[in-house]
């Protein structure tokens, strides 16, 4: 009883702080010391859980380094326009007509190459999303494109701080990972695309016309040497480089070009690296601002504080009796059934991906202990999940950047067509193996 009350006040004190618009980290912080005070309870000496709460941290700590190198790579493809000529190359491609379809494609195709749905939204996401209501699309189908395509990079790009997650957590290689990853959202990506073709040839749409490339030609040199790191990156991802290398040379090339190509001084580009690009043009600046090593600080401060829970679980015994209820849940169905299960509920109490791993991935340790397996079952729930509720930073963040309404999630198709896809993979498999 005592196990529920103290997981009750957690989920108690984050709808608190969310309805009053207080930062998620206070709610981690209001949690740690309520798993800190059961284990106190139990007869723990503060020692032994700070020790806990230790063993837990050390698994967030490659997190930690990957994330601060992500931030200095959306910085430094601010300021070398490395960002701004992928954007403005890739909008030449939208034709009115099925802009739906070019909006999750090219979000997709972006997410892909920088790793965050954050920084996609941003960018090709204002964007895109700014074509789709010029042409007359429907808000919230534009919106569902949008958030649909930052996601699909968000889940499986090597980039992505999701994805570094999940295998640092799951203990697993992050390349093996996302050629599974790639391989599990191929016909769901394929459904999608149709999906919006679909819509796009249902409806009639205004022409428009975007001089993108003129406005950024304002702040930046626009020439395809700017394209220079990503496909260094992309490179060195083949190549299967280790990825705080791959970045960090990425990172590198982009200096170069900041400073030979876009004639940034020194102090303006480290200004950068640290506090983010901030854009001359009010016009673009809410499509480049940002990025930099402060813009991963809060995620990492989540990070560092959800990562003390895993060991102060493990240590005290807190969520064994839900345990328990898990594995009876993947005993009656699929042990994918249960991990999504558990996925929906600890996205809809803990409101952010981090802790949605964390959770869902120490509660089902026991369903599914052959660690690949998990890893694409957490990649195919924990991180997607997270983005279809409305209340969570993963869904609000992105719809509230491109100005789209909260029914957007309705028409993120992707998201949803990934876990209900590895649903019936998974029951399809069994019910073979069983015939």
């Amino acid at each position: 009883m005592i196990e529920i009350l103290t997981l009750g006040i957690f989920a108690l004190a984050l709808i608190i702080c969310l309805s009053f618009d207080i930062t998620v980290i206070a709610a981690l912080l209001i949690g740690f010391l309520c798993f800190f005070s059961y284990g106190l309870y139990k007869g723990f000496s503060v020692k032994q859980l700070l020790l806990m709460a230790g063993k837990g941290q050390k698994t967030g700590f490659n997190i930690m380094v990957v994330l601060s190198l992500i931030g200095l790579l959306t910085a430094s493809w601010r300021i070398s326009g490395t960002i701004p000529y992928l954007v403005s190359f890739a909008v030449n491609f939208i034709s009115p007509d099925y802009c739906l379809f070019f909006a999750f494609v090219l979000n997709a195709a972006l997410s892909l190459l920088i790793g965050t749905a954050f920084g996609t939204s941003a960018t090709m996401g204002v964007i895109t999303m700014s074509i789709c209501i010029a042409a007359g699309a429907d808000p919230m189908l534009a919106g569902g494109a949008v958030l649909a395509g930052c996601y699909v990079g968000d889940r499986n790009s090597p980039v992505s701080s999701s994805a570094s997650l999940v295998a640092v957590v799951t203990k697993t290689d992050l390349y093996q990972n996302v050629r599974l990853m790639l391989f599990s959202a191929a016909i769901p990506f394929v459904l999608s695309c149709l999906i919006y073709l679909g819509f796009g040839v249902s409806q009639t749409y205004q022409e428009i016309h975007m001089a993108l490339g003129e406005q950024f030609a304002q702040e930046f040199v626009m020439s395809w040497w700017s394209a220079v790191p990503a496909i260094i990156l992309l490179g060195l991802i083949f190549a299967k480089l280790d990825i705080k290398k791959s970045i960090s040379i990425s990172v590198l090339s982009a200096l170069v070009l900041a400073f030979v190509l876009q004639e940034r001084g020194i102090e303006e580009i480290l200004n950068t690296l640290f506090s983010g690009y901030v854009s001359k043009n009010l016009s673009l600046s809410k499509m480049l601002n940002g990025g930099g090593f402060l813009s991963m600080v809060p995620v990492v401060i989540i990070i560092c504080i959800s990562c003390t829970y895993s060991g102060l679980f493990e240590g005290t015994a807190l969520i064994d009796t839900l345990k328990n209820g898990v594995e009876k849940i993947s005993k009656k169905s699929t042990p994918f059934t249960a991990i999504l299960l558990t996925a929906i509920t600890t996205a809809l109490i803990s409101c952010n991906q981090v802790l949605t791993v964390i959770l869902t991935k120490q509660l089902c340790a026991n369903i599914q202990p052959d660690k690949q397996k998990m890893a694409i079952d957490l990649e195919n729930s924990s991180i997607l999940i997270p983005a279809l509720i409305p209340w969570s930073i993963a869904g609000a963040v992105p719809i509230a950047t491109v100005g789209a309404p909260v029914s957007s999630v309705l028409g993120a198709f992707f998201i949803y067509l990934v876990p209900l896809y590895w649903l019936v993979r998974e029951k399809a498999a069994l019910a073979k193996e069983r015939s």
